[in-house]
């Protein structure tokens, strides 16, 4: 934990989520590169800010029908 507040005992705000975001962001760069490379690029979940309300909606959907297409097949369905 990183901060300390007046009337507590411990510090709160663990630093750890700094360098696992970090290292998990890293990951999924990589990951989107090999993808890529591989001419099967990932569904980039683009917040609607980017690329408006209707576009990040239907990628967010898209995304989640990919996922659930491919986990029947280990789950049986």
């Amino acid at each position: 934990a990183m901060v300390r507040v007046d009337g507590l005992d411990d510090p709160v705000g663990p630093g750890s989520t700094i360098g696992t975001a970090a290292v998990a962001n890293a990951i999924k760069v990589v990951v989107a590169e090999k993808l890529a490379a591989m001419g099967k690029p990932p569904i980039v979940l683009t917040s609607a800010y980017f690329i408006g309300a209707e576009a990040s909606k239907k990628r967010f959907d898209d995304s989640y029908d990919d996922y659930r297409a491919r986990i029947r097949r280990v789950y049986g369905g």
